[in-house]
């Protein structure tokens, strides 16, 4: 289960669903496990805006700095 409080790697999840189903006490902390891995994976996604919109962005935050 210190896979849980392991970094995020995309090796993880797969490796632990193989285990699932052996025993009920085990599935439990596996799916613990595998929503820590899934939680930390959406804290490294990086949401990355095309140029464009970070020009408009960019545009109201200058112009409108009040209304940004």
């Amino acid at each position: 289960m210190a896979l849980g409080n392991a970094p995020w790697s995309p090796e993880i999840i797969p490796v632990l669903e193989q285990r699932l189903g052996e025993s009920d006490l085990l599935d439990e902390h596996i799916q613990w496990t595998i929503a820590r891995q899934q939680d930390k994976r959406q804290q490294v996604v990086i949401d990355v805006q095309p140029a464009q919109q970070k020009r408009l962005v960019r545009a109201v935050e200058k112009g409108l700095p009040r209304d940004a």
